[in-house]
């Protein structure tokens, strides 16, 4: 093969790799849905709640990976077993108890960076279409989750039935410059409105790194395989 040849071919892999992997999303909060379809097969830091099964109502203390960052109760029930979506325990919100969910995804923010958040929320006990549950993608100061926070992304459930509806969004990507880059990534939520009790379940957070740096990436194994066919 000419040497033109095998270079064509190796750019042209090259950016077929980065366009197929620019597709491809990290899972950093995710549930098992129980279907084994390749979507939502197993859990990810706990986004179904289901993590450990010890009882009907379990504390943050006994909730694997979510903590309560609140100023309120912090004995509250953080999941129940008697309404979910999937598996069998759902959070349990209300404004009374100042309840604060909060988790660590473990993932550094960057530059180009686009995050996909997904949740199922319904109402329940004396909930009304005012009850209403926000969620937000934030960072801090200290990169520590009880630091000050900074929100930059977030999602609002509302005018919510008896029954789980999913609410999703994809945020704008990171740009550059912007203070969230180089910073841990950490999400919460809490019913801000409304009586009575909301649920939320089946938690899922993705992120699609930056296409141009997996293009370099991708290209820089091209050369790789040109330097490798001239010896």
């Amino acid at each position: 093969m000419k040497l033109s040849s095998l270079k064509f071919l190796c750019i042209a892999g090259a950016l077929s790799l980065s366009a197929s992997a620019a597709h491809g999303a990290k899972i950093l909060v995710d549930h098992d849905d129980g279907l084994d379809n390749g979507i939502h097969d197993a859990s990810v830091r706990n986004g179904g709640f289901e993590d450990p099964f010890t009882g009907s109502d379990e504390p943050f203390s006994n909730t694997t990976n979510w903590q309560n960052i609140g100023t309120g109760n912090q004995g509250a029930n953080a999941r129940r077993i008697n309404i979910n979506d999937t598996g069998l325990y759902s959070s349990v919100n209300n404004t009374t108890d100042l309840i604060l969910y909060g988790l660590d995804t473990e993932h550094t923010i960057g530059v180009g960076h686009e995050f996909t958040l997904e949740y199922r929320a319904r109402n329940a006990f004396n909930a009304t279409a005012d009850s209403t549950i926000t969620a937000e993608l934030f960072y801090t100061d200290t990169d520590l989750i009880d630091g000050t926070a900074t929100t930059f992304a977030s999602l609002v459930a509302t005018n919510m039935s008896q029954s789980f509806e999913t609410f999703n969004a994809t945020f704008a990507p990171i740009e550059t410059g912007d203070a969230a880059v180089g910073k841990n990534l950490f999400l919460k939520f809490q019913q801000t409105a409304g009586p009575g009790f909301t649920r939320t379940d089946s938690w899922s957070l993705t992120v699609v790194p930056e296409p141009t740096s997996l293009l370099v990436g991708a290209i820089g194994l091209g050369g790789i395989a040109m330097r490798r066919r001239r010896k």
